[in-house]
């Protein structure tokens, strides 16, 4: 029988289930991520048939010490996340490497899921441990009245971010300009994942990325105005609002490559 049933209607087909339970078999669908593949299962196909860029061939275009990858990830957060595609082709991460001689510093990070206000429980305020979070007006964004964004985290996986801070010194609409690219289609980095990326680096090559300035993300707060992070130093990262007309050198832009289409 080539078709076996399942609920609502739709089928699946045996080569894809004998698939499924190899995966399972190898650990690669597990009970951490198992929900991830019920989401999106092609986020586990074993042979994307795509054009998409392996780690191994993402490792020798961009080098070692830009990427993080799932397992210096789980080591770092000691998870257990398996494998993941890398939905960016050989030609987005050369252009990216091209980029990183001229003054770049394109990353290819793996995001597990974590939420700001999660990583501030993890790493407190306290400056005598860091990495740590600004003790100054540190808990305005773990309030309910914020939940709405600092709780909606974006799909795990591996994402082509550039962090160095870009469009210093222009507001919000005079940055967003700026984000139009010959090559790449770009967007405002999330502030989760940039957050979460920034720690996962700090911790496995002792870089402290954007360390004097902050990322306006396209987030806003509850009051409207747009989620700034960063400034990963020894006093403490920070994570505030700004109104979309303010404009200083700290305000920087970190983008981030969208993803290839693989729905």
């Amino acid at each position: 029988m080539e078709k076996l049933a399942v609920s609502g209607g739709s089928s699946i087909s045996a080569p894809q289930m004998r698939d499924f339970w190899e995966k399972v078999e190898l650990r690669k669908i597990n009970s951490r991520n198992f929900q991830d593949f019920l989401d999106n299962p092609e986020k586990f196909s074993g042979s994307l048939g795509t054009g998409f860029a392996s780690l191994t061939l993402a490792k020798k275009i961009l080098g070692r010490r830009k990427i993080i990858t799932t397992v210096n990830y789980n080591k770092v957060w000691r998870d257990v996340f398996s494998d993941f595609p890398i939905f960016y082709t050989e030609e987005d991460l050369s252009e990216a490497a091209l980029r990183n001689k001229r003054g770049d510093d394109w990353r290819l990070v793996f995001y597990g899921g974590s939420s700001i206000v999660q990583l501030r429980q993890k790493f407190g305020i306290d400056p005598a441990s860091q990495p740590c979070f600004h003790s100054i007006n540190s808990d305005w964004y773990c309030r309910g009245s914020e939940t709405g964004w600092s709780l909606n985290m974006i799909d795990k996986g591996y994402y082509l971010i550039n962090f160095y801070g870009r469009s210093k010194g222009m507001n919000h609409e005079h940055q967003e300009k700026h984000l139009e690219d010959s090559y790449f289609k770009l967007e405002r980095t999330d502030p989760h994942v940039f957050t979460e990326a920034l720690f996962s680096i700090y911790f496995f090559t002792k870089d402290r990325l954007a360390s004097n300035w902050q990322h306006c993300s396209s987030v806003k707060s509850s009051k409207g105005l747009f989620i700034n992070v960063g400034s990963l130093n020894f006093s403490g990262f920070r994570v505030q609002t700004e109104f979309p007309t303010v404009a200083s050198d700290e305000m920087r832009v970190s983008v981030c490559v969208k993803q290839r289409e693989h729905k």
